[in-house]
């Protein structure tokens, strides 16, 4: 069984999940992934393969440009995720609290995410599993974090061509 992680609906739109496949809707933001997964009792031994799919936002990398980061960090802590290494390139995931409308912090590359983080750590530590994380930059810090929502809805078929990939996955 695959499980993947998905913050909101207005990422994925309509997709019929196939038997062997398990959607988890997070909810925005890291104050929602920890409280979610605890109120579902979410058993973290129970599945073969786990993925964080969704929008994110980014630094320096053009909108539209899927990203697999391999660096993740909130706060001050942060940690290297050699599984995702698709390149000798740093893929940095920056797990915020809030949406953001201009850079923050010190780094000038990577991308912004809100659940990424917390995903990563809490399948790590429970299930002792990595988790693949694939993201599509939705918005840069120009002002078009505003409209996030349709920026949302125009990655629906990127979405859902990366669910057959992992369906289709061993």
């Amino acid at each position: 069984m695959k499980i993947v992680f998905i913050a909101s609906p207005l990422e994925i739109g309509y997709f019929e999940v196939p038997e062997n496949m398990k959607i988890i809707l997070t909810g925005i933001g890291s104050e929602c992934v920890i409280p979610i997964l605890n109120h579902l009792n979410f058993d973290y031994g129970n599945y073969d393969s786990y993925y964080n799919l969704g929008t994110c936002g980014a630094f320096g990398i053009p909108v539209g440009t899927v990203v697999r980061p391999n660096r993740f960090q909130k706060r001050h802590c942060s940690f290297d995720y050699y599984k995702q290494q698709t390149s000798n390139k740093l893929v940095l995931c920056t797990s915020v609290e809030q949406f953001v409308s201009s850079p923050i912090g010190t780094p000038t590359s990577g991308i912004v995410d809100m659940e990424a983080f917390d995903i990563v750590t809490l399948v790590r530590r429970f299930a002792g599993k990595d988790t693949e994380v694939v993201k599509i930059v939705s918005d840069n810090f120009d002002g078009s974090i505003h409209d996030w929502t349709n920026n949302a809805k125009k990655y629906h078929s990127w979405m859902h061509t990366e669910l057959k990939r992992i369906i289709d996955k061993d």
